[in-house]
């Protein structure tokens, strides 16, 4: 991460995934918070994609946490109102809403296209 104008580079996870890495980081609206996709330690999208969560960076503290129930779900975009973050389920086949307060997610379509090729549908 780095400042507006490129000064201040520091590096904000400390690869929580192993060899996977951290990806797909998504700025919370109150710009405190970081929310990134993760596999368990030592997983990849190869043998465990099931293992993939969400993790959140609080920039105040450099606290990095998993957010309980997002199993399963990597990708992460916060809501406008920060109150849920969208994110799509392992293995693509489904579009998820994570809701903060309740903490449980919510399946908001099924996609039957093949990833590779994108041939299919998606039913919402």
């Amino acid at each position: 991460m780095t400042g507006v104008d490129g000064s201040g580079l520091r590096q904000v996870t400390n690869g929580e995934s192993g060899k996977a890495g951290d990806w797909d980081p998504s700025w919370s609206p109150d710009r405190e918070s970081l929310a990134f996709g993760t596999l368990g330690f030592g997983a990849s999208w190869d043998n465990s994609p099931s293992q993939a969560f969400i993790r959140v960076l609080d920039l105040k503290t450099n606290r990095v946490s998993i957010l309980p129930g997002s199993e399963g779900m990597w990708s992460p975009h916060w809501s406008p109102d920060g109150s849920v973050i969208a994110g799509l389920s392992a293995g693509l086949a489904r579009l998820m809403l994570y809701d903060l307060r309740t903490r449980k997610q919510t399946s908001l379509s099924i996609n039957t296209a093949d990833p590779r090729t994108g041939a299919g549908t998606a039913n919402f």
